[in-house]
Parts: C-alpha cells; sequence; structure tokens
C-alpha cells in the first residue's frame, strides 16, 4: 500500500474514484467531439486508434494516453480498498495492467499511409494487453465484490461487464480485426460496445468507491 510517513493512502478511495469517473467521461466526450470532426471517418468500420492518424489526430492520442494513466491511478486506490478474498487484489492488479495498455496504445499511434492508416506494433501490442486483460480484471475484481458489503451492488453489474467484453474482445482480436475477417466491416462497432462497457463497469466502481469515502469520513 502506497503510504505517507502519517501513514494515509497516497491514493484514497475520493481520489480513485475521481479517476475512474474522469477517464470515462473525458475518453468519451473527445472519441465523440473527434468522430464529428472527421464525416468520412466510420465508426462502425475503423478502430478507435484510426482516429490518431486523421488531421488533429494528437488529440485522440494525448486523450488516450491521459486516459489510460487515470485508469491507473483508479486501479491503484481500487487495490488499496480493504476487500478481501479471491480477486481483492489480483482484479485491480490486471485493470493497472489495462491501463497500462491503454497508455502504450496512446503513445504508439496509427500512422496514416496515403488513404489508409497502418497498426504500429507498439499500438497493436498497447491495445492486446487492454483488451485481453481488462476483462480477466473486472470478472476477479466482481468475485471480491460479492463479499463486501459496500461494492456488493456493483459485483453483478461487473461481473455481466467483464463476461461480455471477454467475449467481444476475442471476437474482435479473432474475427473483426484481421482483413479477411468475416466481421471486419464491423471492428470498429464492437470495439465501441468494449469500451463502453469497460467504461461504464468503471463508473460504477467509482460510485461504490465514493461510497466508501464517504463512510470512513463520517466519525465513529
Amino acid at each position: 500500500m502506497a503510504a505517507d510517513r502519517q501513514g494515509h493512502t497516497l491514493i484514497d478511495e475520493k481520489l480513485a474514484a475521481r479517476a475512474g469517473i474522469f477517464s470515462a467521461v473525458m475518453f468519451t466526450i473527445i472519441l465523440v467531439g473527434q468522430s464529428m470532426m472527421h464525416p468520412e471517418y466510420s465508426q462502425v468500420s475503423e478502430l478507435i486508434g484510426a482516429l490518431g492518424s486523421y488531421s488533429n489526430g494528437w488529440i485522440q492520442v494525448v486523450s488516450t494516453a491521459v486516459t489510460g494513466a487515470a485508469m491507473f491511478v483508479f486501479a491503484l486506490g481500487l487495490c488499496m480498498t480493504p476487500l478481501k478474498g479471491f480477486g481483492s487484489r489480483a482484479g485491480p492488479v490486471l485493470l493497472a495492467v489495462a491501463a497500462v495498455g491503454v497508455i502504450l496504445s496512446g503513445l504508439f499511434p496509427s500512422q496514416r499511409i496515403s488513404s489508409d492508416y497502418a497498426i504500429t506494433p507498439g499500438h497493436a501490442a498497447g491495445a492486446m494487453i487492454a483488451f485481453l486483460v481488462q476483462p480477466a480484471g473486472l470478472i476477479l475484481c466482481s468475485l471480491a465484490f460479492f463479499r463486501s458489503a459496500v461494492f456488493r451492488k456493483a459485483a453483478l453489474k461487473v461481473l455481466s461487464a467483464g463476461l461480455v467484453t471477454a467475449a467481444l474482445s476475442i471476437t474482435l482480436i479473432l474475427y473483426a480485426v484481421p482483413e479477411d475477417g468475416s466481421l471486419h466491416a464491423y471492428q470498429g462497432l464492437i470495439q465501441r460496445l468494449i469500451v463502453l462497457l469497460w467504461l461504464m463497469a468503471v463508473i460504477c466502481i467509482s460510485g461504490r468507491l465514493l461510497d466508501v469515502s464517504r463512510r470512513s469520513a463520517v466519525p465513529a
């Protein structure tokens, strides 16, 4: 547990919750705004990372990296909560790893080549880490949530998000991203569904973290 010299956690529940909500809201707003700025961009057939190769793509690049950093803070704060049992530490740690993947995908954006774009190795590696590790993190966290009176309300929602994003991530990687994949024309749509469920789970958990923070602030 990261703590200062007075024994207080450096990343408390309130900071973690704010980081989680910030990451979800900021990424969504910028993604929608960037998509609207480029009418030639297809939200159904093109991946989110492709926006980094369009004009003003640096906005999406910075947004992705900052989102990953905020999610990392969120995951560390979740790791410091008094959750117990299977998944109580492994879940948040995996979410932190997924956040690192998001940061990497932002730092190594796709490159524009003529009228098309190419996914760089760094971007591909970061995206693979994020989309494959994140579902496992959510599932493990949900198992710990079922044992917590405070987090129990979020358990089923987070578990459902983890299971669905796991199935969608495998589908995306195997059948949508490959150019000859049967679902290639819908890769952008599938990725957006994954991101939507992921961010909704983050906001749901953040709400529980704020509840923990409020309870801890009430004098005994």
